[in-house]
């Protein structure tokens, strides 16, 4: 008689019952699912590292002490969207950088689609249609614009312009 994969013979003496013919579960079926559930909970931590690594300087300055300005908003022709630009101001009202972000109203996320140094202030927002804003900056200026593929729905365009350029 088999007893969950053990063999109970006379006088109480007991085998494996792979050694009787028997069938045993494999134990490699455990160690594989363990081996899975690990490399899960591996790559869940390494992505929330490698997040919270390029989030941290965009977090820390706003943390200590720092605020935002609004400096404009444009609202796309719809309504359905809004860029803005904003002056992030940290201690001694030393100006920290220039943000540009794209809502949702009236979802309250906002998505950074552009940083740039505190002497670029002369940064313009305008609407081409609902899924496009064009964001027209000097040419003098080198912002970061790394995010501007992260807001779902709308194509973010940069166009520097010359400040030597007659008007």
């Amino acid at each position: 008689m088999s007893l969950g994969g053990v063999a109970a013979g006379a006088g109480g003496n007991c085998a494996p019952a792979a050694q009787l013919g028997g069938s045993v579960r494999p134990l490699n079926f455990t160690v594989r699912s363990r081996l899975k559930k690990a490399l899960y909970v591996a790559v869940a931590v390494l992505a929330l590292i490698g997040a919270l690594t390029l989030l941290t300087p965009l977090l820390v300055p706003l943390s200590k002490g720092c605020y935002t300005q609004r400096l404009s908003a444009v609202t796309s022709p719809s309504g359905r969207a809004v860029g803005t630009l904003e002056l992030a101001q940290c201690k001694g009202d030393q100006p920290a950088g220039i943000l540009v972000w794209v809502a949702f109203p009236p979802d309250r996320t906002q998505h950074l689609v552009m940083q740039a140094p505190p002497q670029s202030t002369d940064v313009r927002l305008t609407w081409q249609n609902d899924r496009s804003l064009i964001v027209t900056y000097p040419e003098t200026v080198h912002p970061e614009t790394k995010w501007s593929r992260s807001v779902p729905g709308v194509t973010v365009e940069f166009h520097p312009f010359s400040v030597y350029s007659q008007n």
